[in-house]
């Protein structure tokens, strides 16, 4: 299941919760709120499951969305730090 997945409606999936808002992580991640919108669907159709309660003006995670969400928090905060320790390196030549 993850490879059918893109790692971008993660990404949409972890802003929005981050921040309870699609405008906001829209705003974040340089997308429309359809954008991100939209890559939420598609995610929750992929996993067969509802990850945000919709009302017109807010966004709350469900119980299934907070789960993922401690974890894709947790995925991408490590993946954050990799990049800033090898990074923080500079070139190294062989």
């Amino acid at each position: 299941m993850l490879s059918s997945i893109p790692i971008s409606a993660i990404r949409a999936f972890e802003a929005a919760a981050r921040t309870g808002s699609f405008r906001d992580a829209a705003n974040e991640l340089h997308l429309t709120p359809s954008a991100v919108s939209h890559a939420i669907r598609k995610l929750e159709t992929a996993m067969g499951t509802i990850l945000f309660e919709r009302s017109a003006r807010a966004v709350r995670l469900t119980p299934a969305g907070k789960n993922l969400m401690r974890h894709a928090g947790t995925a991408f905060d490590n993946l954050r730090r990799g990049i800033e320790e090898v990074a923080g390196r500079g070139p190294q030549l062989l």
